[in-house]
Order: C-alpha cells, then sequence, then structure tokens
C-alpha cells in the first residue's frame, strides 16, 4: 500500500510476462480491491484509492444537501 495526501493507494498486477496491459483505477469505500481482484481474470492492471471523503471528494460541482444530515457537497478542484 502506498499513502498520497492520506488516499490509501493499493495497485495489483497480473504476473503474465506480457508487454502491456489496460490500467482500471477504482475508488472504493472500504479497501474492497483484494475482492475485486479474485473475481476477475487479472489481465488488467488493478489501482484502487481509498480513504476517500465522498461528499466532498467525488463530485465535480457544488450541489445542495440531499438530506438534512448531509454536509454540502463541495466543489473540488480537478489537477490534472
Amino acid at each position: 500500500m502506498i499513502k498520497i495526501n492520506d488516499k490509501e493507494i493499493e495497485i495489483y498486477y497480473p504476473l503474465q510476462k506480457e508487454s502491456s496491459f489496460p490500467v482500471i483505477v477504482l475508488n472504493t469505500y472500504g479497501k474492497e480491491g483484494d475482492k475485486v481482484w479474485k473475481l476477475t481474470n487479472k489481465k488488467f492492471i488493478l489501482v484502487t484509492i481509498s480513504n476517500i471523503d465522498w461528499d466532498k471528494e467525488m463530485t465535480p460541482w457544488s450541489s445542495p444537501n440531499i438530506r438534512k444530515k448531509n454536509l454540502l457537497f463541495k466543489e473540488k478542484q480537478m489537477i490534472i
């Protein structure tokens, strides 16, 4: 596991010796990377990112609350 800015990143890769594989990035809620990896044919690279604040970091724009208890969705600047 790698930690970057409080995010937990795990990388799963196939053991085959092919020259290239597609990469799939999966934002996870509860570190489901192991479960997902075990259910696949493993012909790709899986990158999982955990420890995400879904209400603040997974929306591209500000939005009003859906429920009274929730905090407002905050717009995040995308860094590319």
